[in-house]
């Protein structure tokens, strides 16, 4: 989508076909030549091995064991090439945009916002703000395309209520749920919770996991056994799972053997096996509201996205103990588009007329491991998980007695109910004057910007100023070789 000046706020044919406003992310490639989209999409039926898709899944690893145009890329490589081709089909202008807002979940953390950013450098992207996607869904909410922005703006900010908004967000790339409050054409993001690993392509995976089961059982073959038709069957029960969303069971049909095979699988038995996985966004939804502080009747509107958070039986599940009176409003992928245009254009200078940029806070925590009286190790939270960010906190470290160097090691909350550590990695302090106990302490800065990225400076004894350090963790894609992987992916667009 595209924001102008003016505030009009319009979508753009990112996409193919009649739907075009929608990119499937999808990749494939044919010798040297790509396919995306619905291309890729029909390449993926007949030649697996040939097609790439669910790439965030990828974020962390060296390299995606599957080869395009005759290599195999880093995800982050490979994601560029899905950003440039978007960028490409939507943005027919000879000088590029301004700024460009890239939506994100919620609960990706530093290793995955940073490959976004690195994906989004080698797509030649300029000025790349991630914005959480609940908060630009929501955002969407607020704009009228019927009504003047400006005009629409000054309506707002006298006459809507103060109003407390969830979001709950159900699709591939994450679950995710946030707590927002609307305050005079204002959102401020007051807790989040979710995580990339538990979106509706666990939902599937289960879905295919029961067919299989099903053609094994009633036609003694086991589509999974081979990768052809394994790919057939993940598409087969995509088709059915757009169609439990309606009705009370669906057909899964495979080719086996020149003839066609065909399971039914009861939307009841589906709904069973992905009992945890709705238990699962409740115990979000609780997350969020807890850090947010609020109760569930406190709560005005709830925005949904997603067609699995559509399902009667899973709604009624997830709305329990909310108030009567509680607002729904189902929202498209298009909404995220036109919600983080907004969120950007709000930032830039000269729109001070328009709805005013979402308030953010840190959605995960950020720590120091440190020694205790005892001698110890443990964590101490130094930048807490629902800070508004940009956030900025300084700590004066010593080096202990006797000791040559310091080791400050970094620590960033996770798992899927952030409740355990990982490390980001560490640093190393000498101690250059052994008779001066200033040379002991270091005053270190930590500060987390706009796109939630974490930055460390650490101030050397004596002098004025700081120096900016190393960023963690490690890029798992080494910021050395993006110029050769730059030079690569132009080669293969041209």
């Amino acid at each position: 989508a595209e924001a102008a000046p003016t505030g009009e706020i319009k979508l753009l044919s990112a996409g193919s076909g009649d739907d075009n406003t929608l990119f499937r992310t999808m990749i494939a490639s044919d010798g040297k030549q790509l396919f995306f989209d619905k291309q890729a999409t029909q390449i993926r039926l007949e030649n697996p091995k040939q097609c790439l898709y669910c790439l965030p899944m990828y974020i962390g690893k060296n390299l995606v064991e599957r080869e395009i145009c005759g290599r195999k890329c880093p995800p982050e490589v490979l994601l560029a090439l899905l950003m440039r081709r978007a960028l490409k089909n939507a943005w027919k202008r000879k000088s590029p945009p301004d700024a460009i807002a890239v939506a994100v979940p919620a609960s990706y953390d530093q290793l995955h916002r940073k490959s976004i950013l690195q994906a989004a450098r080698m797509a030649g992207l300029k000025s790349v703000r991630l914005v959480d996607r609940g908060v630009a869904a929501v955002q969407s909410t607020l704009l009228d395309p019927l009504v003047d922005p400006i005009d629409q703006q000054d309506i707002r900010l006298e006459d809507e209520p103060e109003s407390t908004i969830l979001f709950i967000g159900l699709t591939g790339q994450a679950c995710e749920v946030a707590v927002m409050k609307h305050t005079s054409g204002q959102l401020e993001q007051l807790g989040t919770a979710g995580h990339w690993h538990i979106g509706s392509i666990a939902w599937l995976s289960r879905l295919a996991e029961m067919a299989g089961a099903a053609f094994k059982q009633q036609h003694q073959f086991d589509p999974r056994a081979s990768l052809k038709t394994a790919s057939n069957l993940q598409v087969a029960c995509e088709r059915a799972m757009n169609a439990l969303l309606l009705l009370p069971s669906a057909k899964i049909t495979i080719e086996h053997e020149r003839a066609n095979k065909q399971v039914v699988i009861q939307r009841a038995d589906w709904l069973a096996q992905v009992k945890d996985l709705v238990d699962g966004v409740e115990r979000s939804i609780d997350l969020a509201l807890n850090q947010a502080g609020v109760s569930r009747h406190q709560v005005d509107r709830c925005v949904t996205l997603g067609p699995l958070v559509r399902m009667a039986e899973v709604r009624q599940h997830l709305m329990k103990g909310f108030p009567d009176s509680l607002e729904l409003e189902n929202l498209e992928r298009t909404s995220v588009a036109r919600g983080a245009a907004a969120c950007l254009a709000a930032e830039l200078p000269g729109r001070s007329g328009l709805t005013a940029p979402p308030l953010c806070v840190t959605n995960q925590s950020i720590g120091i491991v440190v020694e205790d009286v005892r001698g110890r190790n443990r964590i101490l939270p130094i930048i807490p998980r629902g800070t508004v960010i940009p956030a900025r906190t300084n700590r004066r470290l010593t080096v202990g007695k006797n000791r040559p160097s310091m080791t400050l090691s970094l620590v960033e909350s996770s798992g899927i109910q952030s409740d355990d550590w990982h490390s980001l990695g560490r640093y190393e302090f000498e101690v250059t004057d052994k008779n001066n106990p200033l040379s002991r302490t270091r005053m270190i800065g930590f500060e987390i910007n706009v796109n939630g990225m974490l930055s460390v400076r650490a101030q050397t004894p004596g002098q004025h100023g700081s120096l900016t350090l190393a960023s963690l963790p490690t890029p798992v894609l080494s910021d050395d070789d993006i110029p050769e992987w730059i030079e690569w992916i132009e080669s293969v667009e041209s």
